[in-house]
């Protein structure tokens, strides 16, 4: 079961990684703007200041734009830093390029701004497979809102689950916020 439900991450993983490839450098910014707009609508972002944001690869949802609007709302902006060697995600502060990074505790972390490669409704998510966001979220202080950002075609039926996968509580798209939270209750209702 263990490796038929690995089977069928990395057949997702493979699938998608290979659409985003495809991808138009135009259509990816185009739908990132709609993304970061309704990202901005949100309620709970409205209401933080304290977010970490991803530094996205070229075929990802970007958020170089998203970065430097919330900075000029006075938000504090945190980017992760992979520790390789301890298979583990960092905190930094956003400062000036030329400066070091300063890392600084994770219960600062209000709102994180999490990517992947592929979502499902209910919050689960599949990554690069290292399980880094996994560990990372799993530490997460009760109250801090976890958010994927996603082109909709991302967004797949079914994503198996492992006891250390973390749930998301929103996805947002060009096309829809989805509420993870609501999708979960309504698969418990039946």
């Amino acid at each position: 079961m263990l490796t038929d439900n690995i089977l069928v991450k990395n057949e997702i993983r493979g699938r998608l990684i290979s659409l985003r490839r495809g991808l138009d450098i135009k259509w990816i910014g185009d739908k990132s703007i709609e993304i970061e707009e309704r990202l901005f609508n949100e309620r709970d972002f409205l209401e933080k200041t304290y977010i970490l944001f991803y530094s996205a690869f070229e075929k990802e949802v970007q958020t170089k734009g998203m970065i430097k609007r919330a900075v000029e709302m006075n938000k504090k902006v945190f980017l992760p830093v992979t520790d390789f060697k301890n298979r583990n995600i960092l905190i930094s502060e956003l400062y000036n390029k030329e400066e070091e990074i300063r890392i600084v505790p994770e219960n600062v972390v209000e709102i994180i701004i999490v990517p992947g490669i592929a979502f499902s409704e209910i919050g689960s998510r599949i990554g690069f497979g290292k399980g880094f966001y996994d560990k990372f979220l799993s530490r997460l202080l009760v109250g801090v809102k976890t958010i994927g950002l996603a082109f909709d075609f991302q967004i797949v039926d079914e994503i198996p689950l492992y006891n250390h996968d973390f749930l998301l509580d929103r996805i947002i798209t060009e096309k829809r916020v989805i509420d993870c939270k609501k999708c979960r209750d309504k698969i418990e209702r039946g």
